[in-house]
């Protein structure tokens, strides 16, 4: 049996260029499929993958079911951030007015993991919603890289569409 079976990555590599994307879903915590390992074991693999691979552009991408409220450095701060992050990574804003715990998790995690969530180059860019359900819409759905390699990647785009309640998104390299 699988004891995670919803993380998955991949390395692509090209001429002196190497992508590792690590495409994650991390179930809410009141799912029957939620493991509270899923985090951990998130943080080992980036971990890995820094000894293993330090020129690598990582990107940590899917729906982490982590929510961050309307402002990234707003949530951070409140939550006990050393301040280091807030000289380092740069401000992140959505429509999203809601956090969580799996939120936590998520910004200790790009904190250690020395990542960047991806939005719009214009620093007033808001994130849209990426999740929508008959009562509620919220951000589930993010795009994380390294971050001394974000400069290389276009601002996010997120897709309308019919076919799920998560939209998709894209960025380009």
């Amino acid at each position: 049996e699988d004891k995670y079976p919803y993380f998955l990555a991949v390395k692509f590599e090209y001429d002196q260029f190497e992508l590792i994307l690590v495409n994650v879903y991390i179930p809410p915590s009141t799912s029957q499929y939620y493991n509270s390992e899923y985090w951990m074991c998130l943080e080992v693999i980036l971990e890995d993958i820094a000894i293993l691979h330090p020129q690598s552009i990582v990107v940590l991408l899917g729906d982490l079911n982590a929510r961050l409220g309307p402002s990234l450095h707003d949530f951070a701060q409140k939550k006990g951030i050393p301040g280091e992050f807030f000289e380092s990574h740069l401000q992140w804003l959505s429509r999203d007015c809601k956090s969580n715990a799996a939120g936590l998790l998520l910004v200790s995690l790009i904190f250690k993991g020395n990542l960047q969530i991806l939005g719009g180059k214009d620093k007033n860019y808001i994130y849209p919603y990426t999740h929508h359900s008959t009562n509620s819409s919220s951000v589930l759905d993010l795009f994380c890289v390294s971050r001394d390699k974000a400069d290389l990647f276009s601002e996010v785009t997120v897709h309308l569409s019919d076919s799920s309640d998560h939209r998709p998104i894209s960025v380009t390299l």
